[in-house]
């Protein structure tokens, strides 16, 4: 994983950093992005020795057959766990969070989230500004630890009508139950994937001098059937998420009666965030998670 970070550096350093500094996106200086860098990296560790001593102390404790069952409860297991503390252990890491001041605003979003059934436990905003000039908005968390988030910029420069139709889509995936569902089809997922990896691991790790599939020698093997399958599964999960995303706008629309808000605060995004607005067809398909801005307005 180290050695992934050092040969990744400089790329991401010119797509991350330079580039976002040049087109006026980012405002943090190099230091700043290389320490966010090393934190990021360092919680992926981390998480990566304890995913991995789970996921071999599995292939050694379980047969070929029920492994991937098993290693794909302890998946589903951890996005559960990551859902719930990401908001109250992961976000402080990056980001100050605090309190919502607008009390009109406050009050306007609580009624949201109420009249769509989601129980969140507070508005808050965190100080993206002071990294960069793009906007969001998002419902964060499981459980006890959901709440709203909004950041300053998007406070800064949006109208309360603006804010209030683009947490109305945040509040419409709780409404359709999306994140249960996308959590559920990713484990199910992980689990067939998991099936594909004790394959690779009995049928090609003898030839590359791996005899026994709980050797960690075929951790690479291993890897790249994981990277490979989520590769090759992502143009279909994009599509799944557009589609989630065009409800959500749908439903938006019909909780806020605001369209022109709507498509004020899509611009806004637009252009703060240097998105492209009308993508060829083929790359909105194949790489976009959300339709593409021009899509959006128009409907």
């Amino acid at each position: 994983m180290i050695g992934f970070e050092v040969l990744t550096l400089p790329l991401d350093y010119f797509g991350g950093h330079r580039f976002a500094r040049r087109f006026g996106l980012s405002r943090q200086n190099a230091a700043g992005w290389l320490w966010d860098r090393l934190k990021g990296a360092g919680i992926g560790l981390a998480l990566g020795l304890l995913a991995f001593e789970v996921f071999y102390g599995l292939l050694r404790g379980t047969g070929p057959l029920t492994f991937p069952l098993w290693a794909g409860a302890a998946f589903l297991g951890f996005q559960i766990l990551a859902g719930r503390l990401a908001p109250v252990l992961l976000m402080p890491v990056f980001f100050k969070t605090r309190p919502v001041e607008d009390a009109g605003l406050e009050n306007r979003l609580a009624e949201l989230a109420r009249a769509s059934g989601a129980n969140v436990r507070g508005v808050y905003q965190f100080d993206l500004g002071r990294k960069s000039r793009t906007a969001t908005a998002a419902l964060t968390g499981l459980g006890k630890t959901r709440r709203i988030l909004l950041s300053d910029t998007l406070l800064e420069g949006f109208s309360h009508e603006e804010i209030s139709v683009v947490l109305a889509h945040e509040l419409a995936h709780h409404g359709r139950r999306h994140i249960p569902k996308l959590i559920a089809a990713q484990a199910v997922f992980g689990t067939v994937v998991f099936y594909g990896v004790v394959f690779a691991l009995r049928a090609w790790g003898p030839g590359l001098g791996v005899d026994r599939a709980a050797d960690p020698a075929g951790l690479p093997l291993a890897l790249l059937v994981l990277g490979g399958a989520g590769l090759l599964a992502a143009p279909f999960a994009n599509s799944v998420s557009r589609a989630m995303e065009r409800r959500c706008d749908d439903d938006a629309l019909r909780a806020t009666k605001d369209p022109g808000s709507f498509i004020s605060a899509m611009r806004k995004l637009s252009r703060l965030n240097l998105a492209e607005e009308s993508p060829p067809a083929w790359v909105e398909r194949l790489f976009y998670s959300h339709p593409s801005i021009s899509r959006r307005i128009a409907y």
